[in-house]
């Protein structure tokens, strides 16, 4: 069973599948990409752990169950996509949503100056109450979102058999300036 060279061709047809689907606009394209690699990572993982399992052994069993509906669910997706790139309706609407919402997703963690960490670096004066709770709240608030929005897309990905990829959650490190 040489499952990492269909892994790669199949991941391949969703790249272009995921450019064709947007129209060919780079950004899109992009962000559609990030979207479902995180998918495609995890399978490569269960592809190795199935090959260094025992032949009989259950957990063989269990992981072979998985794939093999990680592949239906990959055939769908693929159609989904196709269906995208055809036609200008709610397929095409999807997926230009997904696409954004990876672009805003992006876009927000990257507002959050991350700072390396410096030992020798003064304390920064604490947040005052108001501040902090005022945070505090903007946090809930898009936590809830977040989760409200995670819901219904798995509650889509379960009922329609597709995988809608994962947003991964990376952020950008920016070096301080030289005058702190």
């Amino acid at each position: 069973m040489d499952s990492s060279s269909s892994l790669k061709s199949v991941y391949r047809l969703v790249l272009r599948a995921c450019s064709t689907a947007v129209l060919h606009h780079r950004g899109a394209t992009r962000n559609l990409r990030n979207l479902y690699r995180p998918s495609f990572r995890s399978a490569g993982a269960v592809i190795q752990e199935i090959q260094s399992c025992e032949p009989r052994s259950p957990r063989r069993q269990e992981l072979e169950a998985w794939f093999t509906e990680w592949n239906k669910q990959i055939d769908n997706t693929l159609s989904f996509l196709y269906n995208s790139s055809v036609s200008r309706g709610l397929p095409h609407q999807i997926t230009r949503n997904l696409g954004l919402l990876v672009l805003g997703q992006q876009q927000r963690l990257n507002s959050q100056r991350i700072l390396p960490w410096k030992p020798n670096a003064p304390q920064p004066e604490p947040m005052k109450a108001g501040k902090v709770a005022q945070h505090a709240r903007w946090e809930a608030m898009e936590e809830n979102a977040w989760a409200a929005l995670s819901h219904t897309i798995k509650m889509a990905e379960a009922r329609q058999g597709l995988n809608f990829g994962k947003v991964a959650v990376r952020g950008k490190i920016f070096p301080r300036r030289a005058d702190t």
